[in-house]
């Protein structure tokens, strides 16, 4: 292996595990919440990762949130841009999680559309919305219906705007 090929190797090496770290961060170290009934229930993708997204089965603590108003935290993937604010994005629990290859499984993807335009940003964030676990002919997927926004603030990671 050439010297280029082993730093790109690092260099992927390093990525992962980057993005490793801050996936876990954001599944076991979520925002402090404040006991606020008005706050949307929190949902961690830990959970959303139990969706056999195949067979479409969810396990009895996923399927209690479809239809239910909860907020999630993650990384926003645009899939339209109108003046750096977006309204329809996917959002994935890492930063490195794009559609690249390979992509994310459906069980790591919420395809989101805003009832209005956000600012689009790359950091981590919270989105609020009333979650759907949509079947389709491929298996299953997470779709929102987003209606907010809020930096997201966690043990470890934290956005300072």
């Amino acid at each position: 292996m050439s010297l280029p090929s082993k730093t790109i190797v690092a260099c992927l090496a390093s990525a992962l595990l980057f993005a490793y770290c801050v996936y876990r961060m954001i599944i076991f170290h979520p925002a402090p919440l404040q006991d606020n009934p008005n706050l949307p229930r929190p949902m961690l993708w830990n959970t959303l990762e139990t969706l056999d997204y195949k067979t479409g089965k969810a396990p009895a603590r996923l399927k209690r949130f479809d239809g239910i108003h909860i907020r999630v935290p993650g990384f926003m993937i645009p899939l339209e841009d109108t003046e750096g604010k977006v309204s329809e994005f996917l959002l994935v629990p890492v930063l490195t999680g794009c559609i690249h290859v390979p992509p994310p499984p459906p069980n790591q993807v919420i395809h989101v559309k805003m009832s209005s335009p956000i600012p689009y940003t790359w950091k981590p964030l919270w989105i609020a919305g009333k979650l759907e676990i949509a079947s389709t002919p491929h298996g299953s997927e997470f779709r929102m219906a987003g209606n907010a926004a809020a930096p997201y603030t966690g043990s470890g990671l934290r956005v300072e705007d």
